[in-house]
């Protein structure tokens, strides 16, 4: 089967594609968050707009209902009547009505001379107010006007006016009543409180501004009566059109500000609205976007690196061992030697299977000056570096003590001061340290506890137990040393902790009790003996599904010295 033709690929073409891939998707998530933004920002552009036109409406409609007392009366027939003198006392009459009017009433007759006032104003009595825009804007239309800011209240103070016809039977121009609302007031006039209960620009400012650019409001009553800012005036222009836009205010922040005309007036109503306050919550909204798009570039190589690691360590884990395991390995098998002493009258034997993971074990022989064999076995727990340091200051100073000709117990204890004192990390060195006199069969022996030799003969097996913590660990610890004798067609056996502590298929151990059998069966051959042990070992791993381990047998058989002794 043909192999797919994208396998044909160099392997760096791989992360070019990925590259370009994420870079697209990289692209249009760009893309889609900037046009979210921006239509987040044209919906609530437009939504301002709507609010102030509508808002500006409504101001009109609020207008419209403070000029209704001021028509009514405008319609009664004692105003009417251009030959009543006693529309004076007309007003005075109205005034609980026209109350509304803070700055005062004026009632003006067809030629735009002041006829009367409320409250009284005599000093403007009969003065000529034909040049007011609001009367000849009356004069032309006969409809409701309300005018800019000018300065006909009391003491000459800045007024709005709202100007309603008074016409006669025959629809002929009789006058024009005039009502004034004064401005800088507070919000309790009925001016201002109709534009309070609009509720304008909750989140800014709100400002009315008359035909010439004059502030009738604003929100803090700090401005009213003042001309507006350039900035303002450029934004307005003429004042016909309803607009919005994205600015800054005087501090600095950015705003939205949002203008329409009053309707039949030369008013434009402005909001200002904080932009922070505006977004807020589609912010918050953006923000989750943006990270769920972040996460969703990030996740998928953050995903592959990860993997490619894991595979990669795997691999090497697999293929090529640690540093350190290949340094224990390489001392460890230098601590085990190729050949064995040759000693006359003795058959030494060693069957040894590697495992593929550290197992620590270790075997020293060394044949001393005075021709005594010398014999130090166990194993080294921990791992790492230290577990290799530990290996190798163990053979040191057992190769000292076998030089300086100790005894056994005196060689546990300097091996052990050495290592407790050396060590950072805690690692236990299980030891037995034996010394043999090949002439006699005599040896003397001291050990941790485990491994534990069986002397094996034709009838029975005897193990030396001995109970003492392991080298490396207490400093003040004692060690122990049993004496023993190999007679001839006797052998010490020597094995290490994973056979000591198997279990065959009777659930009984495997050593030291079923040891003798097979020196009844004929093993009186070292080599053989060391054979059968592992045979029988196998056999029960295999029955019992044990995964493959390290394994060590070390046989010491004194050989008869006639072949036909011990039979």
């Amino acid at each position: 089967m043909e192999n797919p033709w994208w396998q044909g690929w160099p392997r760096n073409t791989y992360i070019i594609v990925f590259a370009v891939v994420l870079i697209v998707v990289a692209a249009l998530v760009l893309y889609t968050y900037i046009s979210f933004r921006e239509a987040a920002i044209e919906l609530i552009l437009e939504r301002d707009q709507q609010v102030v036109v509508l808002s500006a409406a409504r101001l009109r409609e609020e207008m419209d209902n403070l000029a209704d007392n001021l028509e009514t009366l405008a319609h009664t027939k004692e105003l009417a009547d251009e030959s009543n003198s006693n529309r004076n006392i007309k007003l005075q009459e109205a005034s609980p009505r026209l109350a509304v009017y803070d700055a005062g009433v004026v009632l003006l007759d067809h030629r735009g001379i002041v006829m009367a006032s409320e409250p009284n104003r005599p000093e403007i009595h009969g003065e000529d107010w034909s040049d007011r825009i609001y009367f000849r804007e009356v004069l032309a239309d006969t409809h409701l006007y309300i005018s800019d800011a000018v300065a006909d209240g009391p003491e000459d103070a800045l007024v709005v006016v709202v100007a309603v016809p008074i016409v006669g039977d025959q629809n002929q121009f009789i006058g024009a009543l005039v009502g004034m609302f004064q401005l800088g007031e507070d919000t309790l006039s009925a001016f201002y409180a109709s534009i309070v209960r609009l509720r304008i620009g909750q989140s800014g400012g709100t400002y009315v501004v008359d035909g010439n650019g004059r502030i009738l409001y604003d929100t803090e009553s700090d401005l009213i009566g003042h001309q507006i800012t350039e900035d303002q005036r450029e934004m307005i222009g003429s004042g016909i059109f309803a607009a919005v836009e994205l600015t800054e205010d005087r501090d600095g922040h950015q705003i939205v500000a949002a203008h329409a005309p009053v309707p039949g007036t030369s008013w434009t109503l402005i909001t200002e609205d904080d932009w922070d306050i505006l977004t807020s919550s589609t912010r918050r909204y953006s923000r989750f976007l943006l990270f769920s798009f972040a996460a969703a570039l990030a996740l998928p190589p953050l995903g592959l690196t990860i993997l490619s690691r894991i595979k990669r360590f795997s691999f090497v884990r697999a293929e090529h061992p640690s540093k350190e395991g290949l340094i224990f390995k390489r001392i460890q098998s230098a601590c085990f030697p190729e050949n064995l002493p040759m000693l006359p009258g003795w058959n030494l034997s060693r069957r040894i299977e590697r495992a593929d993971k550290e197992d620590g074990d270790f075997l020293f022989t060394w044949i001393q000056t005075d021709g005594y064999l010398v014999i130090a076995t166990g194993w080294v727990e921990g791992k790492g570096i230290s577990k290799v340091f530990a290996l190798t200051s163990t053979r040191s100073c057992l190769k000292s003590a076998s030089i300086r000709r100790l005894d056994p117990e005196e060689a546990l204890g300097h091996c052990n001061k050495v290592l407790c004192s050396d060590q950072e990390e805690v690692h236990g060195v299980h030891c037995l340290y034996l010394v043999l006199d090949p002439g006699t069969g005599d040896f003397k022996y001291a050990s941790t506890g485990v491994p534990i030799p069986f002397l094996i003969s034709g009838e029975k097996q005897m193990p030396f137990y001995s109970r003492n913590s392991p080298l490396g660990i207490d400093m003040q610890t004692n060690y122990l040393r049993a004496e023993g004798h190999i007679d001839p067609g006797v052998s010490l056996v020597f094995i290490n902790r994973e056979i000591h502590k198997a279990f065959d298929h009777d659930g009984e151990k495997l050593y030291p009790d079923t040891l003798p059998s097979y020196q009844k069966g004929g093993y009186r051959m070292a080599e053989a003996l060391a054979d059968a042990i592992l045979a029988k070992y196998q056999a029960v791993a295999k029955n019992n599904n044990r995964s493959a381990r390290a394994l060590q047998v070390f046989v010491l058989e004194r050989v008869l010295s006639d072949p036909g002794e011990g039979l």
